[in-house]
Parts: structure tokens; sequence; C-alpha cells
């Protein structure tokens, strides 16, 4: 999601868990306030809230009690 706003299945196409564990992840993530989500037809679009979001997106989170950063992915196809 640092990356830019997604849905599940997209998602799911990055991680490898199912959806429903996906979902579930995704609530908790929601109920913390670190992700918001956002009616889009019959799907839902996930992304970060902005107040998490540090000033090089994509990059890092701001947690406010510590900032996370992460190493760059490449991702590739899945064997």
């Amino acid at each position: 999601l640092l990356q830019g706003p997604m849905h599940v299945n997209d998602l799911m196409k990055r991680v490898t868990v199912g959806q429903s564990l996906l979902s579930h992840h995704l609530k908790v993530l929601r109920d913390a306030g670190l992700v918001l989500a956002k009616r889009d037809g019959k799907a839902v679009l996930y992304r970060v809230a902005p107040a998490m979001a540090d000033r090089t997106p994509g990059q890092s989170l701001d947690l406010k009690c510590c900032q996370v950063t992460f190493a760059p992915v490449t991702i590739g196809k899945r064997k």
C-alpha cells in the first residue's frame, strides 16, 4: 500500500496469504488507524492513512512513536 491504493485482489497478487486472512489483517490495520478503506463499487480500495505516510512515499511509515523504513522490493512471478 505504500506504493499506492489497492484492492484486495491486487494485494493478493503481492502476498502469499489467502483472501480471508488478508481481509482480517486489513481490518486490524484499519482499526489501528494505519490504513483507510473506501468503497469502490463492489470492491474496497485500501490506502495508507495520510497521517501514517512519511514524506518519502513508498519508503516508510511514520508511526509517531517511531519510523519504519522499508527496503525496495522487486516483485516477480511466484514459483
